[in-house]
């Protein structure tokens, strides 16, 4: 492996605007630094469990944009 996937491939990022674990705006320059498509959700560190629809939904983007070309 010679390069991180992110630097050649479309990547998305869901930031977790109130996460007491992980800086936001660590968050936010990793999302920017890998140019992600990126949705803020309003939750915790743990939006997997708190927010499930809304991270399926990311995701669904994330493969609907890729199958599309």
């Amino acid at each position: 492996m010679t390069e991180a996937a992110w630097a050649t491939r479309s990547t998305w990022y869901a930031v977790s605007s109130e996460d007491r674990v992980v800086s936001v705006e660590l968050e936010r320059q990793c999302a920017a630094r890998m140019r992600a498509t990126t949705t803020e959700l309003k939750a915790g560190h743990l939006s997997l469990l708190s927010m499930p629809r809304e991270v399926a939904g990311v995701i669904l983007d994330a493969v609907n944009a890729v199958a599309a070309g």
